[in-house]
């Protein structure tokens, strides 16, 4: 209890902290500029489809920011290639419309993935490990994170205020902290996390108060703790929650029982609402 309190402390206030830290670094030298520097030895930009697609890797950036996408409709594709770095962002992408990042390993940042304040944002088929934060998302609504690896990391993804976030098929291992979701009516579905020391939880810290939605998420047994499954139960009755559940979730539900079960390394093991 005394660890994950001190992790709580650590993270609450990591809202604040990171709009601190994009103010220091907005004048960051970035390695890459997407679509300005994609024509070059580094990518190829494909006009017609938007597409700029990495030719090579972009390794040991020592501090720098790695990529940097500057205008809406834009698809990275890094073909597979590694961005890696020891500090700074590996990919950041700032209020922008109609942008997909694919297929990237990106690893060493202090935060692997910067997206903030964007519509329609996808990131898939992507690998992310050994960074401080892998994937931080803040205020994009409806983003789609599918297919993904994250592993090694401090923190695999956290989701702040991003209604609507739909999570499938990804895969979270020996993350210190797997995904946090502080953002309301999000939908997971097939994705597993494997020894994590905290796996999954949902973050309601006081700056955004007790409100229902933030709690009513779809999240249904395909997903998987340790190869057990997740029961998130909102507005059902008189169930009974297996004995192999991995976490418990129940929002606005009445007679559900929940008794002898094991459960281990969550932010909650058990979520009433």
């Amino acid at each position: 209890t005394g660890m994950r309190n001190n992790f709580l402390e650590e993270w609450k206030f990591q809202p604040l902290l990171l709009l601190i830290f994009n103010f220091l670094f907005f004048s960051a030298t970035f390695a890459l500029k997407v679509p300005e520097d994609c024509a070059s030895s580094v990518g190829e930009w494909d006009e017609q489809t938007r597409v700029c697609t990495l030719k090579q890797d972009l390794k040991d950036l020592q501090g720098k920011t790695g990529i940097e996408i500057t205008t809406s409709s834009i698809t990275l594709d890094c073909n597979g290639h590694t961005i890696s770095g020891n500090a700074g962002v590996g990919i950041e992408v700032i209020s922008k419309d109609n942008i997909t990042i694919k297929q990237c390993k990106i690893e060493g940042f202090s935060l692997g993935m910067n997206a903030q304040m964007n519509n329609n944002f996808q990131l898939e088929n992507n690998i992310f490990e050994n960074n401080r934060v892998a994937a931080y998302i803040l205020d994009c609504p409806s983003i789609q994170v599918k297919e993904n690896v994250f592993q090694n990391n401090q923190v695999a993804s956290q989701v702040y205020w991003s209604e609507g976030c739909f999570f499938s098929e990804n895969k979270f291992e020996e993350n210190q902290l797997g995904l946090l979701l502080r953002s309301p009516n999000c939908t997971l579905t097939q994705n597993e996390f494997l020894k994590n020391q905290y796996n999954f939880g949902i973050n309601y810290v006081f700056e955004i108060g007790y409100e229902s939605k933030y709690f009513r998420h779809q999240i249904d047994p395909s997903n998987t703790i340790n190869g057990k499954p997740i029961y998130y139960l909102v507005d059902k009755e008189n169930i009974t929650i297996p004995p192999d559940a991995s976490f418990v979730g129940v929002v606005n539900s009445k007679n559900i029982t929940i008794e002898n079960l094991k459960l281990e390394n969550n932010w909650q093991s058990i979520l009433v609402f």
